[in-house]
């Protein structure tokens, strides 16, 4: 591994996708839920190695990284998708930090993309009786509506058993949410 190869400050040897690959590996997927490592790997792969993947991770400068964010903006890519470019490497630089690999994390140094946020419509009351009223007959049509009285994401509405609803106190706990993986279905913490 890198930090047994190298451990030392310092070292010119190490490059960015060769220590991206590790921290990957050893650090985001033992630690991470699955959709977690997905977007970091899949940012790593896409638009951080392409780009300066090659360079020495000692030589990596702040100026290389706004250059990378600057030209994914250029290519078009959504400010939100750029932003979690960023925070990917920015995540990635600071175990390299700590690893002693690093003097300085230089993704925190370059100017962020910002993303206006776009104001979140809820259903009106007449548009979800029209959601509930089109989905009255269709077999899911007890789900439809539990999700949308409460507010659920369909992982969480699909992550309900019985045991989670107390009649008693006319109470519903959210326990779980089903999330599909590469080897299938499972659950996990909400």
């Amino acid at each position: 591994t890198i930090l047994d190869q190298t451990g030392v400050l310092g070292d010119d040897s190490v490059t960015v996708s060769a220590f991206l690959n590790q921290w990957l590996t050893e650090v985001v997927a033992p630690r991470r839920e699955l959709a977690t490592w997905r977007g970091y790997e899949t940012n790593v792969r896409r638009h951080i190695v392409p780009t300066i993947g090659h360079v020495r991770l000692t030589k990596l400068t702040a100026a290389m990284v706004q250059r990378l964010l600057n030209d994914l903006r250029r290519q078009g890519l959504a400010p939100r998708t750029v932003q979690y470019v960023h925070a990917t490497l920015r995540a990635a630089l600071n175990v390299a930090l700590r690893w002693g690999l690093i003097q300085r994390n230089v993704a925190t140094l370059v100017e962020p993309v910002t993303v206006k946020r776009k104001e979140v419509v809820p259903f009106t009351a007449e548009e979800a009786r029209q959601v509930l009223d089109a989905a009255r007959s269709h077999r899911l049509a007890s789900f439809f509506t539990v999700a949308m009285a409460l507010g659920l994401r369909p992982s969480e509405a699909l992550g309900l058993t019985w045991s989670d609803i107390d009649f008693d106190r006319s109470l519903l706990q959210v326990r779980r949410a089903l999330e599909r993986g590469p080897d299938g279905y499972r659950f996990k913490e909400p």
